[in-house]
């Protein structure tokens, strides 16, 4: 999740959830920083699901040398979706991906 924060310190911040995990694949993790500093540019509006949005973001990951990154979490939330039976994140990663495909 990535907010933008209140302390004069920092502009934005990322929580992460699973701090081990998420350091285990380094692709991934750059991959999410950097789609998450997109959301800077192309922010996601609260509770609204735009894949544009998300596609934007995905290619700021990309910019900063990410794709391989991107795509293993395309690939993972293509499976979350899957197990979850949701068809709107289905229907969005599916996008996400055709849109990683013509990169």
């Amino acid at each position: 999740m990535f907010y933008q924060s209140l302390d004069a310190h920092y502009d934005w911040f990322i929580v992460v959830y699973d701090y081990e995990k998420f350091c285990t694949d380094r692709e991934i993790k750059e991959a999410i920083i950097w789609h998450e500093i997109g959301h800077i540019t192309y922010p996601a509006g609260k509770n609204i699901i735009c894949t544009d949005t998300e596609v934007q973001c995905d290619r700021v990951a990309i910019d900063y040398g990410q794709k391989e990154g991107i795509k293993k979490i395309l690939d993972l939330t293509l499976k979350m979706a899957r197990s979850l039976n949701n068809e709107v994140l289905l229907n969005m990663t599916k996008e996400r991906q055709k849109q990683l495909h013509s990169i």
